[in-house]
């Protein structure tokens, strides 16, 4: 769904004994930053973003706008546009930006792709995402910082997170984004080339490439494996390692007396994320979200932390548990383990909800806004369906919408034709215009554009590509309002079980807005069968 969506917000000094101004603390990065869904149906790893966590660390009013982006390199973050030519995603941060704000800047991870750049291009014209780091990757690095200073903020240049990579208890050059070298003897090493920008520019650096190795070099591979990268991979992080990688960042700021009276490195309730949203739903409708809990040096040292949640909300410690309205915590030495709650917004009665849940052992408290909207289904009922089983005319809509027809980014139509002899369906046995799905339903089969072999899908891409996307969209007509209650489609690979997906949707047209965004579709994480469709 597409629709744009206008918000004001009204921004307030906090008082105390000091008056502090309010301040953001921007972020811009890759998918090791990024906004993940809390919605455990939608993310069942729990995976996080290490600035995604920084939320619990900020005090006296400032705030977090974290606008990384999976996939992205320092590049395609600066450059990416979508299938109509609009940037997607610096173009759309900077407006935000203030005077007096602060600007964090990571990227590497995505600049590794394609050799370093081809390992320094041995004469091939180049599209894709990678950089070299003594060229492209300095370059973008140098934009961002001059753009970040034009607008009076301050830009603090992040090295980036280490990839679970070791040689007995040292960790490789490679898990550290040092590549080896390119054709002309250059290394090709992300961290020293931003560390140079940083030096030659005078721009405050945190080097978290040097933290996070020393973290999991102290810890072990086997801790580094099971309690940092525990969602199925060596690059991303789940919810005790995105919160441990951002509390070696703010004591790292602090230490540097950056941002000293914004931060607090020593919490001693953690709860992530700070607040949940969950938009418009109907009557006796659910959504879940998962929150992450742990605590450290509370007082008293022993006790109970209760969590009380508001009317329309209740709380459980699995996801399809027994839901009630409290939880309590027992916990010893002043410490919570890392644990997860889960919390269920299923309103009986139309109106809004908009409340906060409750945590406190009877000295500290702590308060996670909740917020939701409970609407009753009026007018006229409207819906689209593409059948992408022949070549496309407009779809199939019934109601008052309009119709945005599908588009290509860099990806390419192939045929139509059915995934393979034995084709299967998952979730049905008809199509949702009731046409019976079997191995020779005809689905649209499409291809990567723009690779070299035609066709080609690049080896080593473990997460999503921002610029390699199809694209469905519908927008209310003028004076009326559209609800939207269910989305569906089925997705998967023909010809072998490599391929992966993930499914997005967003009221936001560019997809840049990590509030407007929610992942409902996760075929990425796991790999998917070949010739099996996917609902």
């Amino acid at each position: 769904m597409k629709s744009r969506i206008l918000t004001a917000f009204l921004l307030v000094a906090f008082c105390c004994n000091l008056i502090y101004a309010q301040l953001t603390i921007h972020t811009i990065g890759d998918s090791t930053m990024e906004q993940k869904s809390t919605d455990s149906t939608s993310n069942p790893n729990g995976q996080r973003g290490w600035a995604q966590m920084l939320t619990q660390f900020v005090v006296n009013g400032a705030v977090v706008n974290d606008r990384a982006k999976s996939g992205t390199s320092s590049k395609t973050f600066y450059e990416d546009k979508d299938s109509y030519g609009n940037y997607r995603f610096w173009a759309t941060v900077k407006p935000q930006i203030k005077a007096g704000d602060y600007v964090i800047i990571q990227f590497g991870h995505n600049d590794e792709k394609d050799a370093g750049w081809q390992s320094a291009h041995n004469g091939i014209a180049y599209t894709g995402i990678g950089t070299n780091p003594w060229e492209q990757y300095t370059q973008y690095l140098i934009k961002y910082v001059n753009e970040v200073r034009a607008l009076g903020a301050t830009p603090i240049l992040f090295t980036p997170i280490v990839r679970n990579g070791f040689t007995g208890s040292t960790m490789t050059a490679t898990a550290c984004h040092n590549m080896g070298t390119d054709s002309i003897g250059r290394p090709i090493d992300y961290p020293a080339a931003m560390r140079k920008v940083a030096s030659d520019m005078n721009v405050a650096l945190v080097d978290h490439t040097l933290l996070t190795k020393a973290y999991c070099e102290s810890i072990g591979q086997s801790q580094t494996t099971s309690l940092v990268y525990n969602v199925g991979d060596g690059t991303h992080l789940g919810i005790f390692g995105a919160t441990t990688y951002a509390r070696l960042a703010v004591k790292e700021l602090i230490r540097q007396g950056i941002l000293s009276d914004y931060l607090n490195a020593n919490p001693d309730i953690l709860v992530s994320p700070t607040a949940l949203s969950y938009g418009k739903c109907y009557v006796n409708a659910s959504s879940v979200s998962q929150l992450s809990l742990s605590g450290t040096d509370l007082t008293p040292e022993n006790g109970t932390l209760t969590v009380t949640a508001p009317n329309g909300y209740t709380l459980s410690t699995s996801q399809n548990g027994t839901y009630s309205q409290t939880l309590q915590f027992n916990y010893t030495l002043g410490t919570i383990n890392l644990t997860n709650f889960y919390v269920k917004f299923k309103p009986s009665v139309e109106g809004n909800y908009n409340d906060s849940i409750v945590l406190s052992n009877g000295v500290k408290t702590k308060k996670i806004s909740v917020t939701g909207q409970c609407i009753t289904l009026t007018g006229q009922n409207a819906s689209a369906y593409w059948e992408l089983s022949a070549a496309p005319g407009a779809a199939v809509t019934q109601g008052p919408i309009n119709i945005i027809p599908e588009t290509y980014c860099n990806m390419a139509l192939q045929s139509y034709a059915a995934p393979g002899s034995t084709t299967t369906w998952s979730g049905a046995t008809t199509s949702w215009t009731g046409v019976a799905l079997s191995s020779t339903t005809k689905t649209q089969r499409n291809l990567i554009a723009n690779s070299n072999p035609a066709g080609t899908w690049p080896a080593g891409d473990i997460d999503i590509v921002n610029n390699r996307f199809m694209q469905f969209g519908v927008t209310a007509i003028e004076g009326t309002v559209f609800d939207i209650d269910s989305i569906g489609l089925y997705g998967g690979g023909a010809g072998g079980s490599g391929m992966r997906f993930k499914v997005y949707i967003s009221k936001d047209s560019l997809f840049s807005d990590p509030n407007s965004t929610v992942m409902i579709g996760d075929r990425g994480t796991v790999a998917n069968t070949s010739n099996q469709m996917y609902l």
